[in-house]
């Protein structure tokens, strides 16, 4: 039986690793024979067994702490003294460690990585590579984005452990510029794993299947909108209050009765306080400012990746700074307006010709939204065909990130 591990990806917390976790699961059914397992080192062990309904996936419980300070300097000291087999089984008593080292193949699902001011989550960046590496296994980066690589800890990082990695996934054009200018040849062009997920309608909720008969329902136009935390830091160090922002622009279209205002969060971790990987917190801050509360549908709690994408796909447009919610709607052929922070947001984009529809967090102001927004609307139809028109290709482009993993695993 070949073992696959899977490292950065979530079912919990950020749905959009969940999505493309649950592509990798749905696809690689289509193009591998033979028996398989598929270990998932998560962060989020006990709630993200809550969430799989995957025969073939197994959740083990992996903290940012057990590979940073665990695992790595773990597979150090194997890698040192690889060629003593009583160290070896010693260090194999790790679990983290003994999963990736039985492993035919370790696909890191990061997103972004080696990405200029992440901070601390570079370190993490390097522990996900660098340990499975120095086990000397195989390393597939599934498709992210990567770079840019201007500060000198970030470049060295990369320099030193990206032209180890047997496969990258480049995610689009700006992360195939910043790895050819790095001068590696180890990459290939790949549209994000999470086009490639499919709707499994016996994964849906009931209550779910209620909520978009609703909204479907309405002789309206359907606007989603979904906020992240993380633009939210990022707009708080400009002075930019995005959370008012947004009351204020759900105000303002609460008013014309042609829209239904759905607010939800595509990131979650139900009953816990930390803002990472939760957009609960902004979600409830957001409806607290908004005076019109009738007139909006808010949604308060966890769903699962594959309810958020149903739901998604009742929308016309879905007004976003979560990258994977924009995925979401690009493969539901609904239109995205994005406030976004990086450049993942406008390569993706760029397969659409679409880029013009995302803002920049350092941007953005009220009248520049709703601009934008009313400017969406009139444009919805032509908007809705060139997603329509260039969708069969993104979503081959997104294929091929199985068919390297069945490629790297071998006959």
């Amino acid at each position: 039986m070949r073992r696959i591990t899977v490292i950065g990806a979530t079912l919990t917390g950020n749905k959009g690793a969940a999505s493309m976790l649950i592509a990798l699961v749905q696809n690689l059914k289509k193009v591998l024979i033979g028996d398989y397992i598929i270990n998932c080192l998560t962060i989020y062990g006990e709630s993200d067994r809550q969430f799989n309904s995957y025969k073939n996936l197994e959740i083990i419980k992996c903290t940012p702490f057990d590979i940073v300070c665990i695992a790595m300097p773990l597979s150090i000291f194997f890698y040192l003294f690889k060629w003593f087999n009583l160290v070896k089984k010693i260090l194999l008593k790790n679990r983290v460690i003994k999963i990736i080292y039985n492993s035919d193949l370790v696909v890191n699902i990061a997103g972004i990585s080696y990405s200029d001011g992440r901070g601390l989550i570079l370190l993490y960046n390097i522990a996900c590579d660098l340990t499975p590496l120095l086990l000397q296994r195989k390393v597939f980066k599934y498709s992210q984005a990567i770079g840019p690589f201007k500060k000198l800890s970030n470049r060295v990082s990369a320099r030193i452990i990206l032209p180890k990695i047997i496969k990258i996934a480049a995610r689009g054009e700006e992360t195939v510029k910043n790895l050819q200018g790095l001068g590696l040849h180890n990459y290939e062009h790949c549209a994000d794993g999470a086009f490639s997920m499919s709707i499994d309608k016996a994964n849906i909720t009931d209550e779910m299947i209620s909520i978009c008969d609703k909204i479907k329902n309405l002789d309206r136009i359907n606007i989603g909108i979904a906020p992240s935390s993380v633009v939210e830091q990022y707009c708080s160090r400009l002075n930019i209050s995005y959370k008012d922002l947004l009351a204020d622009f759900i105000e303002r279209m609460a008013k014309e009765e042609k829209f239904k205002l759905v607010l939800f969060p595509h990131c979650a971790l139900a009953n816990r306080k930390t803002k990472k990987n939760n957009d609960l917190w902004i979600v409830r801050g957001i409806f607290e400012k908004v005076s019109a509360k009738k007139s909006i549908m808010y949604l308060d709690k966890e769903y699962s990746a594959e309810d958020l994408r149903y739901l998604i796909s009742c929308f016309d447009v879905l007004i976003t700074s979560r990258y994977h919610g924009m995925v979401t709607a690009l493969s539901a052929e609904v239109v995205p307006l994005v406030i976004g922070w990086s450049h993942k947001y406008t390569e993706t984009l760029n397969q659409f010709s679409l880029a013009g529809l995302c803002i920049d967090y350092s941007s953005l102001n009220i009248d520049l939204l709703e601009n934008k927004f009313l400017n969406t609307i009139n444009s919805l139809q032509l908007y809705k065909k060139k997603i329509s028109s260039r969708l069969p290709e993104v979503k081959d482009a997104s294929f091929r990130n199985f068919t390297i993993i069945r490629e790297l695993l071998g006959p």
